[in-house]
């Protein structure tokens, strides 16, 4: 029998507070279990502090660019207070947990365990340090990802970063960083670090950066990230060692690609945190990675026990975690509720930002349906010229039989904003185009460009 008895239990502190929230509103009595600072990866270690971070580095852009706009000798006296940034970040990253600890602390419903825990049987589990068993009739699994590791030779040999210890340790400038990975984080620091003056070099095995992103997007911001770091391409990085002038990385099939540089961040993806858990006590499968399996409505292999978040792979931000939150809490309570990832919006803050929500091209092709695809440069709005938002532009793909928006991918200034009106359009009402040409928009205002876009069609 267990020593405590609860109406919910959350395993993570992160996403899973979305789950607790709605519980306590239930009237319900709730058990978190977290060792470490409540607020997950988002607070702690992503979203939060390093956009802290970009907006220095967009701050610096601005000031660099200062010529273009006939605002001279801005670069002049300018200064980076490395440390200061840091500290800023480190600050709101404090305030965003304070709101978290004030709220756990408030509520008379919800209950924290600082600990780990391990299932002892399908919805009970014994606290690692308390030795305390805790048993609930629904469970939530919340607990995240941490940096994938890759196995490259010399690798555990040097001292490397990850976002991790960038966003807790690190108090220097680097003059020089080397990234190991192309994909959204790699991307963030390099624009990041490059913004201060860092000189950045990339390995990256495939043939553009941010995979996952439209083809034309991923061409066109590989080019532009080419303009302030040095990208080595179907590069997959082979061996690291620590020489006097720095930490070296060899890569290509032959190892003659290499670069050396004070510092080396690994930003190789990500794995979840479900090891050491008793999963397998409780009958809760994992695919090959590690993810937990877990059904449409985000229930595991457990009757009553769910899981979402980046322990189960899908939509790895914390805009779909909350989402997956909400809605596996009301399939706990008797909804039968799914979430669609095709209208699940993404944005990357890199130099240019990029954003996207539905199909690529490429994926809505072999959907075998009839498609047509328009793209729109930020020159054919006034506002895209008065910002000069060189190469920069939108593209969207939609359903030429129905009008239905399939896709839409943006690459420019304010990228991550514009991108919300389509997702507004895909879920509203029959989702097509209509949605968005029939509305009045602000000029001059960037909006016009997803005006103008969707009225090509």
């Amino acid at each position: 029998m267990a020593d405590e008895t609860f109406d919910v239990l959350i395993i993570g502190g992160g996403s899973g507070l979305t789950a607790a929230y709605h519980a306590e509103a239930d009237g319900l009595d709730v058990a978190v279990v977290e060792p470490g600072p409540l607020g997950g990866t988002c607070v702690n270690r992503g979203c939060i502090p390093t956009k802290t971070l970009i907006e220095s580095a967009k701050t610096m852009r601005t000031i660099q660019n200062a010529e273009a706009f006939n605002i001279h000798g801005a670069t002049k006296d300018t200064t980076v207070d490395f440390p200061g940034i840091m500290q800023r970040m480190r600050s709101m990253r404090k305030n965003n947990v304070a709101h978290s600890d004030e709220w756990i602390q408030d509520s008379d419903a919800v209950t924290l365990y600082r600990d780990y825990a391990r299932f002892t049987g399908e919805r009970t589990v014994e606290l690692e340090d308390a030795g305390t068993t805790i048993s609930a009739e629904t469970v939530f699994i919340t607990t995240g990802a941490r940096p994938l590791i890759p196995p490259i030779d010399g690798l555990d040999e040097v001292p490397y970063l990850t976002n991790r210890t960038i966003i807790n340790d690190l108090n220097a400038q680097p003059t020089e960083l080397v990234i190991i990975g192309g994909g959204y984080i790699g991307l963030e620091f390099a624009h990041f670090f490059a913004s201060l003056g860092t000189e950045v070099t990339i390995f990256e095995g495939n043939p553009t950066v941010a995979t996952p992103e439209d083809d034309d997007i991923r061409q066109a911001l590989t080019e532009k990230i080419q303009n302030y770091a040095t990208v080595h391409l179907d590069t997959f990085a082979s061996r690291v060692e620590q020489t006097s002038k720095g930490i070296r990385v060899e890569g290509g099939d032959d190892g003659t690609v290499e670069a050396t540089a004070g510092k080396l961040l690994v930003a190789a993806g990500r794995r979840p945190n479900t090891e050491d858990m008793g999963l397998e006590t409780a009958g809760i499968e994992t695919t090959e990675r590690g993810f937990i399996k877990a059904d449409d409505t985000f229930q595991t292999t457990v009757e009553g026990v769910y899981a979402y978040g980046d322990v189960i792979g899908r939509g790895m931000f914390k805009h779909a975690s909350s989402f997956e939150g909400e809605i596996a809490y009301k399939n706990s309570q008797g909804a039968n509720e799914t979430l669609d990832y095709d209208k699940n919006p993404h944005a990357v803050f890199t130099h240019p930002p990029v954003a996207g929500v539905g199909l690529t091209e490429r994926d809505a092709r072999e959907t075998g349906r009839s498609i047509r695809v328009e793209t729109s440069g930020y020159e054919h709005v006034a506002k895209g010229s008065i910002v000069q938002a060189k190469d920069a532009f939108a593209k969207a793909i939609i359903d030429e039989d129905t009008r239905e928006i399939l896709g839409f991918h943006v690459i420019g200034p304010q990228a991550p904003a514009l991108v919300h009106e389509v997702v507004v359009a895909m879920t509203a009402g029959d989702g097509t185009v209509e949605n968005i040409t029939d509305a009045i928009h602000v000029h001059p205002t960037l909006s016009e460009l997803v005006h103008t876009l969707f009225n090509r069609f």
